[in-house]
């Protein structure tokens, strides 16, 4: 039985009447935010918008804000330009604090944007100083700030600091977004991975994802001095992360990114822009802007942005926020449901009966989540030989075994023992939480309260290190 690609589980929920096939919503077996690739299973824009028509949707959000006044002047040629394309003004606006009673807040929603999450206290990284709890704190009271202002909820977060540091972690989602607060509010939409188009994707022209010197057009803007790996290639889908955060993936680049590449409001990143839209209309995918009242982009530019989709793609194109994305994923995917009001089985109840049907058991030591919770068992394909191999660690012990298909099971120990011990894994689980583990570019990483202090933020093994003194099997 292999177990190489994420297994997934499969919910077809009815479109509208006249719809000609109703989309597949997709459960994977990962708790990572990472997990998908350029074949993965997909949810285009005509299946989640609902209109046949439509090839690409544009989420314009802008982040930081704290007070109304340096927002208002910057996004006021942006609100004006896209009223006049129907009407409306779709901006997400991601907020750190904000008074929830000032009328200028009532003015915005009238035409057309929303009012988002960002952290109240913006800490880059969320997670640090050993801290979890102060984590959940600027979060939670972000969210339920939000909540306060007269006839509005918010819906979506972004991660402080995600186009620039490693900021985004498993953690954050398992243990903080999957929760309430205190006063018992939850979002239901995340932004915070950054999507990249890469030469590798066949459907995409050469002239759009390769600089004229053949270089990648778009990992140019990656920060790659600081080990950046929040991101994932060639999907531009929302997707699940957790059962129950709809993830936006951010498009490559910001404005940040931008200026840090080539300075402040360069007409490069505006050009890469435009281009990154033309690879999403061909995709049908969707392009989630992050940008900032700081020059980095001028708002003249960002008009410029919205010129061009209109001139070229006129009504193929959607401007929406992420309120009104989530209306129509939650009208035209999920049935007038919310993904926690689905509730899928968990991964790891989906593995347990994989396991139990094929007959096999897993190795010393390691266990599925009970009554105690998470153990730290992943299930990773080390070798590349399209077999899944077991890895745990916990407060107790740590384990590596390798998929043996000769036995039929986990029967080659890479390494195990006792945690804490020389060459013990990093915790996976810790009180029977998630730690933050993922797995990236063939490596496997932790980003948590207590890697701030580490380069890039995160703690970083790879594939080849692991795999260090273990005989090569057949692939």
């Amino acid at each position: 039985m292999r177990l190489m690609a994420p297994i997934f589980l499969a919910a077809v929920l009815p479109l509208p009447t006249g719809s000609a096939q109703a989309p597949k919503l997709f459960f994977p077996d990962d708790d990572s935010p990472y997990y998908p690739t350029r074949t993965s299973p997909r949810l285009t824009t005509p299946e989640w918008v609902g209109e046949a028509s439509v090839d690409a949707v544009v989420i314009l959000a802008i982040d930081d804000m704290r007070g109304h006044e340096r927002w208002e002047a910057y996004l006021r040629p942006i609100l004006n330009r896209l009223k006049k394309i129907d009407g409306r003004a779709p901006v997400s606006i991601m907020t750190c604090a904000i008074d929830p009673k000032h009328e200028h807040l009532q003015k915005w929603l009238r035409e057309g944007l929303s009012i988002e999450a960002h952290t109240i206290d913006h800490p880059c990284p969320l997670l640090c100083r050993g801290d979890f709890a102060a984590a959940k704190s600027t979060y939670d009271r972000c969210v339920d700030l939000l909540h306060e202002i007269p006839g509005h909820q918010p819906v979506a977060f972004r991660v402080p600091c995600c186009d620039s540091l490693n900021t985004v972690s498993p953690r954050f989602f398992a243990e903080i977004f999957n929760q309430q607060t205190s006063s018992g509010r939850f979002l239901q939409v995340d932004s915070s991975v950054f999507h990249l188009f890469t030469g590798n994707d066949p459907e995409l022209p050469r002239e759009l994802v390769l600089d004229a010197d053949g270089r990648e057009r778009f990992r140019k803007y990656q920060p790659a001095n600081r080990s950046f790996v929040n991101f994932i290639e060639d999907y531009p889908y929302p997707y699940v992360i957790n059962r129950s955060c709809w993830e936006f993936p951010c498009m490559t680049p910001s404005d940040w990114q931008g200026q840090n590449t080539h300075g402040k409001a360069s007409p490069i990143t505006l050009r890469d822009w435009k281009a990154a839209l033309d690879c999403t209309v061909i995709k049908k995918g969707v392009f989630c802007f992050v940008f900032h009242p700081y020059e980095w982009i001028r708002a003249e530019q960002m008009v410029d942005f919205i010129d061009y989709a209109e001139a070229k793609y006129g009504k193929r194109i959607k401007f929406l926020t992420f309120k009104e994305a989530l209306e129509r994923l939650t009208r035209n995917v999920t049935g007038g449901k919310t993904l926690r009001d689905l509730n899928p089985p968990p991964l790891w109840q989906r593995r347990q009966k994989q396991l139990a049907d094929a007959g096999w058991t897993l190795p010393p030591g390691a266990r599925f989540p009970d009554g105690q919770g998470d153990h730290g068992l992943r299930f990773v394909d080390l070798n590349d030989d399209g077999y899944d191999d077991v890895i745990f660690s916990n407060e107790r012990e740590f384990g590596i075994y390798l998929f043996s298909k000769k036995d039929n099971g986990w029967t080659r120990k890479a390494s195990a023992g006792k945690a804490g011990e020389a060459g013990a894994l990093p915790l996976i689980a810790r009180e029977g939480k998630n730690n933050g583990f993922f797995v990236h570019h063939r490596s496997l990483c932790w980003q948590n309260e207590t890697t701030d202090t580490m380069p890039g933020l995160i703690q970083r093994i790879s594939f080849d290190d692991v795999l260090r003194n273990v005989e090569a099997g057949s692939k």
